[in-house]
């Protein structure tokens, strides 16, 4: 009893294998279904790989700031230093031929100026003493970066107008081109009846799936390649789930048509998108159209023909008509196929935009190189001996100590190395034993040493070298000692030059 309940079971298994297979065996177009589903579901491509347009670090903006520090105090001097809802812009603008494009000058220099200061206060050693901007150092300085400023913008202009375009909303762009080409419509309306678009009209088979119709969109050809009528056309050519049945044969059918095949479609696995991709499924697709034809008529199809050279309501048959496209005959022009179009616009923009990657590679290197030039001539400036008349030696010597990085080049240029474990870094500072000078000199006095005027108490003065100052109760170097120093020294001064 056991074994013929098996045996029943076997064969009731094998019967329902059998008849479930019965309309599978009529999907002949299934090549064709997934060759299509494929470029539709590119509208839905993982795009995370493509270029991108990177924002700069500000390479400019820096060779500006940098640019405005090296301006002689004259300049510097025409405009704010400090932020203020009125620049003076149009008070120094007045009566100019030009008013408008005067004061967006001027706000441009006012700005930059506020940001070089800023720079200046927060890093006082960054600050050019005012007496180093007008040596012969300094002018060569500020020739250079100009230059190199000038080079820089010309670059960046020359990428923002040439390939700048091509990185921008490149996503975007993309998606449209790949919307247009499956749907017929920019961005998919993802409801039924909505998705695909047919602009085209007539009541046939022989119009609506022949181009230009057919070529409209994705949807309309596979929408011909997989669609059954209830009569004579009943088969079902792309298998049971993806194969619609046409109430009539009119654009409205067909668009209600495509929502039992978009769902299969959207079954597919989202792939990378490239251009390299996107051009082997058009190929793919292409490499599946045949030549059918009877009494000296030949069609060009996707699909399955009758035994004429139309696309028409034919038993066991599903097709999609492209000998329009193939000016095989004297004298005709080939028709567009638009989805095809759409398609290969998506690749050239994808071949432009990894071309603009490139160039912007290279030109935010080019432009990183530029501003560590014009940082580095200003570090060379900085290493400059002040003028005599500098006002502030003791900034000038932080900004002379601070541009060495290394124990034995710190030392070497008469400053301390701050740290006992680190060989290199930010531990160059100035020395703390300092020589007072005499004013417009930078030679040292008798009397002049710290050590020796230096006393708290009028009792500890040295009076013989420096004098009390009652109301400031400081010992001083006393005010004849420049003047002896000068005596002395003159004589000697004059038989150097004669």
């Amino acid at each position: 009893m056991t074994m013929r309940r098996k045996v029943f079971t076997f064969v009731a298994i094998c019967v329902l294998a059998q008849s479930s297979r019965a309309t599978d065996d009529q999907a002949q177009n299934l090549a064709e279904l997934s060759a299509l589903c494929q470029l539709i579901k590119l509208t839905d491509a993982d795009m995370s790989a493509l270029p991108k347009l990177e924002p700069g670090a500000g390479e400019i903006a820096t060779l500006e700031v940098l640019n405005m520090t090296l301006a002689e105090t004259s300049w510097r001097a025409k405009y704010p230093n400090k932020g203020a809802s009125d620049l003076g812009e149009k008070a120094a603008c007045q009566g100019h031929n030009n008013q408008p494009q005067c004061e967006a000058e001027f706000k441009k220099w006012a700005h930059l100026n506020i940001q070089a200061t800023t720079k200046e206060t927060t890093s006082p050693e960054s600050k050019i003493p005012n007496g180093l901007l007008t040596t012969p150092s300094a002018s060569a300085a500020r020739i250079t970066l100009a230059e190199l400023l000038a080079e820089a913008t010309a670059l960046a202009e020359e990428f923002n107008t040439k390939y700048k375009p091509d990185l921008e909303n490149l996503e975007q762009q993309i998606r449209s081109d790949l919307n247009k080409a499956a749907y017929n419509q920019e961005q998919l309306k993802d409801a039924n009846g909505q998705r695909c678009k047919i602009s085209a009209t007539g009541g046939n088979t022989e119009v609506l799936c022949a181009l230009p119709a057919v070529g409209e969109a994705l949807c309309a050809t596979v929408t011909c390649v997989c669609s059954k009528f209830g009569d004579t056309q009943d088969t079902d050519v792309c298998g049971t789930g993806a194969t619609p049945t046409l109430t009539a044969n009119d654009a409205t059918s067909h668009k209600t048509g495509y929502d039992t095949i978009h769902e299969v479609c959207n079954k597919y696995p989202a792939e990378k998108l490239s251009a390299e991709l996107i051009e082997s499924k058009i190929a793919a697709i292409k490499s599946m159209f045949k030549t059918k034809g009877n009494g000296g008529n030949m069609a060009m199809v996707l699909g399955i023909i009758g035994t004429t050279h139309q696309c028409k309501k034919v038993a066991s048959t599903a097709c999609a008509d492209f000998t329009k496209s193939s000016p095989f005959k004297s004298g005709e022009t080939p028709e567009a196929i638009a989805w095809e179009v759409n398609l290969r616009k998506a690749v050239a923009k994808l071949k432009k935009a990894d071309e603009a990657a490139i160039i912007q590679k290279k030109t935010n290197a080019v432009l990183r190189s530029y501003t560590k030039r014009a940082e580095a001539i200003v570090k060379r400036l900085l290493l400059e001996k002040p003028p005599a008349s500098e006002i502030h030696p003791a900034v000038a010597q932080q900004q002379h100590c601070n541009i060495h990085k290394t124990n034995a080049t710190c030392t070497e240029n008469n400053c301390k190395w701050d740290s006992t474990t680190e060989d290199k870094g930010e531990h160059c500072k100035p020395k703390t034993e300092t020589v007072t000078t005499a004013a417009g000199t930078g030679d040292e006095k008798d009397g002049d040493k710290k050590d020796e005027c230096t006393a708290v108490e009028e009792k500890d003065c040295d009076t013989k070298k420096c004098d009390w100052n009652a109301e400031k109760k400081q010992c001083k170097v006393k005010e004849g000692a420049v003047v002896i120093s000068a005596v002395i020294k003159a004589p000697l001064l004059l038989s150097f030059f004669f």
